[in-house]
C-alpha cells in the first residue's frame, strides 16, 4: 500500500499490484522465465499510450485557450 496526499491535500491510498514473469524453480537452484510476449503485448500499449497521451495534450491545450 502507497500512502499519497492529493493535489487538494486529501489522502489518497493508491495500491500497486505486481505480476512476476520470471520465477526460481521450487528446487532453488534455476530460474525459470517466461516465454516472450507473456504478460502484454509493448508495442499496442505503447501505441495505445501515445495517442491517448496526445488527445488529452491536445484537449488540454484546447481549453487554455
Amino acid at each position: 500500500m502507497l500512502h499519497r496526499w492529493g493535489q487538494n491535500v486529501n489522502y489518497h491510498p493508491t495500491s500497486i499490484a505486481l505480476c512476476l514473469a520470471e520465477v526460481s524453480h521450487p528446487d532453488g537452484r534455476r530460474w525459470i522465465s517466461c516465454r516472450p510476449g507473456f504478460f502484454l503485448p509493448v508495442r499496442v500499449l505503447s501505441r495505445l499510450f501515445r495517442r491517448l497521451f496526445l488527445e488529452e495534450l491536445q484537449a488540454a491545450y484546447q481549453r487554455a485557450d
